[in-house]
C-alpha cells in the first residue's frame, strides 16, 4: 500500500511528491463459535429459560482476554417450524432476548430419515451468512449443513466455512464403518474448497476413539481440508475417564 502526498506550492516555492510505503495491518476480531446436539430442545418456557443460563454463561466467560456472545452457533438434532417444536426458532428468540441490541438469524438444512435437521444461529451484527449448502442424507446419515460466513466490517479475506456436522451413532464395527464413510465425504467436499479457506468442522462426530477411521480421514488423511483436533487428545474416548475433562465427542476444528 502507497500513501502520497501531493505537489504543489503555496508560497512559490514547489513542494515535491512523497511516497511511502505503509505497513499492512490486520485487525483480528474474536468470535465465538459454539456447537450443540440440543436433542429437538428447548420444547416449552422451562427449557428457555435453562437455555437462556447457558447462553448468558456462555457470554460471560472470557476466552484468551475475551468474552462475547455467542457469534455462530451450530446446532444438531433440530427441527423445522411446524415440523416439531420448532426448537432452532425458539433458541434464536432466546438469544434475541438476552441481546436486543442484536438481531440473531437462523439457517436450517432438510430433515433426515429421523425427522432432525442441522442448523445456524448466528449474530448478524458478528458476521453475515453468504451461502448455505445442504449436504442431504444421500452420503450421510444426517443432513449436514455447510455455512460461508463473512465477519462483520471484512471484506472478504477472512471469509470462512462452517459445517454442523452429525456423524452416525453406535458402536458397532458397521456403525463405525458408517462414520467413516461419512467422514471420507465431508473431506472430500472440504478438500474441494481449495488450499487457503478457512474450514471449521464442529458438532457431533460420535466417534469411540481415534482409532476409528473417520478419525484417520479428518485428522490423518493430507489434503487441502485435513484437519486439526484443537483438544489435541487422541486415544480411546469412549467410557474412559482420563478424557473425563472433554467434551464427548470431541470438536474438531480446521483453519487453513
Amino acid at each position: 500500500m502507497v500513501a502520497g502526498f501531493a505537489a504543489g506550492s503555496l508560497d512559490g516555492r514547489m513542494r515535491h511528491l512523497r511516497l511511502e510505503t505503509l505497513e499492512r495491518r490486520d485487525l483480528l476480531t474474536a468470535l465465538r463459535v459454539v456447537a450443540w446436539n440440543t436433542e429437538n430442545r428447548p420444547n416449552d418456557a422451562a427449557e428457555e429459560a435453562d437455555y437462556a443460563t447457558i447462553f448468558e454463561a456462555i457470554g460471560l466467560e472470557s476466552v484468551a482476554g475475551n468474552a462475547l456472545p455467542v457469534s455462530v452457533l451450530a446446532v444438531q438434532e433440530t427441527d423445522l417450524p411446524g415440523s416439531g417444536n420448532d426448537s432452532l426458532g425458539r433458541i434464536e428468540s432466546v438469544l434475541d432476548g438476552l441481546y436486543t441490541s442484536t438481531d440473531y438469524a437462523t439457517a436450517i438444512s432438510g430433515l433426515d430419515g429421523g425427522g432432525d435437521a442441522t442448523g445456524f444461529v448466528y449474530d448478524t451484527s458478528q458476521v453475515s451468512l453468504l451461502n448455505t449448502v445442504d449436504l442431504g442424507n444421500a452420503d450421510f446419515t444426517h443432513n449436514i449443513l455447510r455455512g460461508e460466513f463473512r465477519p462483520a466490517d471484512t471484506a472478504g479475506e477472512s471469509d470462512f466455512y462452517i459445517y454442523s456436522v452429525h456423524l452416525k451413532s453406535g458402536n458397532s464395527n458397521s456403525d463405525g464403518t458408517i462414520r467413516g464413510n461419512e467422514a471420507a465425504f465431508l473431506r472430500a467436499n472440504a478438500d474441494a474448497l481449495g488450499e487457503g479457506a478457512n474450514v471449521l468442522f464442529v458438532g457431533d462426530f460420535n466417534l469411540q476413539g481415534s482409532s476409528e477411521q473417520a478419525w484417520t480421514e479428518l485428522v490423518v488423511t493430507p489434503g487441502a481440508g485435513q484437519v486439526r483436533d484443537v483438544a489435541d487428545a487422541p486415544g480411546e474416548w469412549n467410557d474412559n475417564p482420563a478424557f473425563l475433562s472433554w467434551p464427548s465427542p470431541l470438536k474438531l476444528i480446521h483453519l487453513l
